[in-house]
């Protein structure tokens, strides 16, 4: 009987309690303590910050000409720079001395973008339409920079540092 009553009245304070509280629209909370007070909510409200980008390996020299296309003063060695890519190609070249690689047809190509320096047989980036940079003077576009000098034209990713040196007798990627 006892035990009944405890349970009855436990009931009845619960019916109250809901029938009492049935004009609030519900639980509020208290709006001293918001979500929005966290650190990690303001932190969202920041502008995210920009990663830096790398700074280069090899830059460009200060005072490089912006160029897509070039052609060494004798017009033997042509490169184009595009983004993320440097190729050259010689037209007259003899490398039997250096005992060095030759494509069989066509002009002699090098390559370099994001990887490892190397030959790029069957490609051909001779143009017409280059522009000579002079000896002493070098080119940049993006990531990509030449500098032609007088024993020949480096050409080199300014991110990793890979690149190449060519000219009618030799050639060498590093």
């Amino acid at each position: 009987c006892l035990l009944l009553a405890l349970v009855l009245l436990v009931v009845m304070a619960l019916a109250g309690r809901a029938w009492l509280s049935a004009d609030d629209d519900g639980y509020e909370r208290d709006s001293s303590t918001t979500a929005q007070e966290t650190p990690s909510e303001e932190a969202s409200d920041e502008a995210p910050e920009e990663t830096p980008s790398p700074d280069p390996v090899s830059p460009a020299p200060d005072d490089a000409h912006e160029m897509t296309e070039l052609r060494s003063p004798t017009g033997n060695i042509s490169c184009m720079l595009e983004e993320g890519t440097v190729s050259c190609s010689l037209e007259d070249r003899d490398f039997s001395e250096a005992g060095l690689e030759d494509c069989q047809d066509g002009p002699f190509s090098l390559q370099v973008s994001d990887g490892e320096a190397a030959t790029a047989c069957g490609s051909s980036f001779l143009s017409d339409s280059a522009q000579t940079l002079e000896y002493e003077e070098s080119a940049v576009h993006g990531d990509m920079a030449c500098t032609s000098r007088f024993d020949g034209m480096t050409c080199w990713n300014t991110m990793t540092g890979k690149g190449f040196t060519a000219n009618k007798v030799t050639y060498e990627t590093f």
